[in-house]
């Protein structure tokens, strides 16, 4: 199906932008620059530029409903409460 080609070509290239920005913090850790985290970033500015924007608000939803797929959400609530209990 088309939207599944779109939600998946989307996940791929959110995945590799964050993959190739990744940086090594002084803990050690890898993960996205901390300056992406600044309200001021451009990164946070779109973001909330699409989150306020209804069209913006329901694609970045139906992308994210595509790719988490199936599943069962009392199972996976479970998991998680019992993750960070």
């Amino acid at each position: 199906p088309l939207l599944d080609r779109i939600a998946s070509t989307l996940f791929q290239l959110e995945t590799s932008r964050v993959e190739e920005s990744s940086v090594l913090d002084d803990k050690g850790r890898m993960g996205e620059p901390m300056e992406w985290s600044q309200s001021s970033s451009l990164a946070n500015k779109f973001s909330e530029m699409i989150a306020n924007n209804s069209l913006g608000y329901s694609l970045k939803q139906g992308v994210a409903d595509i790719v988490a797929g199936e599943f069962d959400e009392d199972v996976v609530s479970e998991k998680i409460d019992s993750f960070v209990a």
